[in-house]
């Protein structure tokens, strides 16, 4: 014997219906989120199941509710909306976020998207990309809006523009705070470059002043720390002496002995070795600024006429 069952034009309708996607606002604005809410709300496709004003919330609604989707503001209280963004994706991995913000600069975009956000929207969005950028994440893909996908496409495909270090200098004045930071003598500084030992302490006076330094050291030292040189290479022991590879204005010094290395974990030829390469290191930056490695003292005219 057949059961036969019959479904009324209510029940198909009702069965072919698709479920909604279920949206959780995390906003901290209440006019905002209120409008927000309204026009999700009128979508046929979505249900607001939760409202959060802080990070925290949004992080512990996520966890509860596991929405579908929760929109996000960047600057939120308590929690911002990129680290809220990376803990939801932990507590709530089936939970795909969407970045609803006002900042649109490149680096806060790469920052959500790294945090894991699957879209990026300005708050300027209108109905249909909204409702569109809920449906793409939804259902696993990624959306970003019109402005904020110029911006990576040419991070993309736009090689970034050169950082010049000390942009207060001249093109001149970073020639000779490369060759003082790479241990060089005002002598040897003027014949490489060609010009008067007195015409490079006058660059070096200028340097000083652009950099409110009052050494070689202090110039050598954030020279390196900005890439205007190379690594150190072995040059300039300083007064490391021959332990390293002297450099043209090294200064004297007794090799490095095994009870003169510095401490560490290491014992034998292998502490000796890394104590060795310690000191050298130290002894570089020193001898690269021309100083010894116990320190230099003097005004900013007497560390300009070291020859």
């Amino acid at each position: 014997m057949l059961d036969i069952e019959i479904f009324s034009e209510e029940s198909q309708a009702e069965m072919s219906v698709e479920p909604k996607v279920r949206v959780l606002i995390a906003d901290d604005h209440p006019v905002f989120t209120a409008g927000l809410r309204m026009l999700l709300e009128s979508l046929p496709s979505t249900e607001v199941v939760g409202e959060a004003s802080t990070g925290k919330d949004a992080l512990e609604l996520a966890r509860e509710l596991i929405p579908d989707v929760v929109m996000m503001d960047v600057d939120m209280p308590q929690m911002n909306g990129i680290a809220a963004t990376q803990a939801i994706q932990t507590a709530s991995p089936d939970s795909a976020v969407l970045i609803l913000s006002i900042i649109e600069d490149l680096d806060t975009v790469l920052a959500a998207v790294r945090a894991g956000a699957r879209g990026y929207l300005l708050k300027g969005a209108g109905m249909e990309e909204i409702a569109q950028a809920i449906g793409v994440i939804s259902t696993g893909g990624a959306i970003f809006g019109s402005q904020v996908a110029r911006a990576v496409v040419d991070y993309i495909t736009k090689p970034p523009p050169q950082i010049v270090p000390f942009p207060e200098l001249t093109d001149r004045e970073r020639d000779v705070l490369r060759l003082v930071a790479d241990g060089q003598g005002n002598t040897v500084i003027a014949r490489e470059l060609s010009l008067s030992v007195k015409t490079v302490r006058n660059y070096l006076s200028r340097i000083f002043a652009k950099l409110q330094v009052t050494h070689r050291t202090e110039a050598a030292v954030r020279a390196r720390r900005e890439g205007l040189v190379a690594e150190v290479d072995g040059k300039g022991g300083g007064a490391y002496g021959s332990s390293c590879r002297a450099g043209p204005d090294a200064l004297p010094g007794p090799p490095v002995s095994p009870s003169s290395a510095p401490a560490g974990p290491w014992s034998g030829d292998e502490g000796h070795r890394r104590g060795t390469a310690s000191m050298c290191r130290r002894g570089a930056v020193a001898g690269a600024a021309g100083i010894p490695a116990a320190g230099m003292r003097g005004s900013p005219a007497a560390q300009a006429s070291r020859k």
